[in-house]
């Protein structure tokens, strides 16, 4: 079965219905970024004649809007796969992802450290980790190769923060849980752990919502 990037302009509405909570964030791994600026690539190629929304006009540009109301979280480690494909030529001009949007990716990753460091958690992290160690061998059934080669580290951050983050308190009231954390990927075996954390551990990591970049 064949799966195409979703356009923009969906991707962007299925964020918004998913986070009408309390205190939502995103959490955006790599793919689900190159997925946006292809997509947005996409956008201004099919609206180069007509007119255009502003927000989906560029990749960072559309990443700010959206961190105006939701945050948006970027992993160490998700951070240095996008400085690789930042240097990922697609012709004899263009990278995979320009030099403004690694730099903004750049400040993201740090910003999104400082906002972690400030929360108050609600559960140990070990034990976050230890759900989530599970969650990545769940998220590789029914995929021979990615058995064999097992979630890699980052994958694995990633699931983790979602993880942690679900179970910390906002920063507005310290007595309420966080909103909806939105796990942004195309990655399938992400999709499937983050499924599995929603799912399993007596339901306390619900607020966990998976959003594929692609149909």
């Amino acid at each position: 079965m064949t799966t195409s990037i979703k356009d923009i302009g969906t991707l962007s509405r299925e964020i918004a219905i998913n986070s009408d909570g309390n205190f939502p964030l995103v959490v955006l791994d790599t793919g689900g970024l190159i997925d946006i600026a292809s997509a947005i690539r996409q956008y201004n190629y099919v609206n180069r004649k007509g007119n255009k929304d502003s927000r989906y006009e560029r990749t960072t540009g559309f990443l700010k809007h959206l961190s105006e109301s939701i945050p948006v979280l970027i992993t160490p480690k998700t951070y240095q796969e996008i400085q690789d494909h930042g240097r990922m030529i697609l012709n004899s001009h263009t990278t995979e992802l320009s030099p403004k949007i690694v730099d903004f990716a750049l400040e993201t990753m740090i910003s999104s450290s400082d906002f972690v460091s400030g929360l108050r958690p609600g559960m140990e992290l070990d034990k976050t980790r230890y759900d989530t160690y599970w969650a990545a061998k769940n998220g590789c059934n029914g995929n021979v190769k990615k058995q064999e080669e097992g979630f890699s580290d980052t994958d694995k951050e990633i699931l983790s923060m979602a993880a942690f983050l679900s179970q910390c308190r906002t920063p507005r009231d310290k007595r309420k849980k966080m909103g909806e954390i939105l796990v942004i990927s195309p990655d399938a075996h992400i999709i499937q752990g983050t499924r599995f954390l929603r799912k399993s551990f007596d339901g306390r990591y619900l607020n966990i919502v998976p959003i594929s970049t692609r149909y």
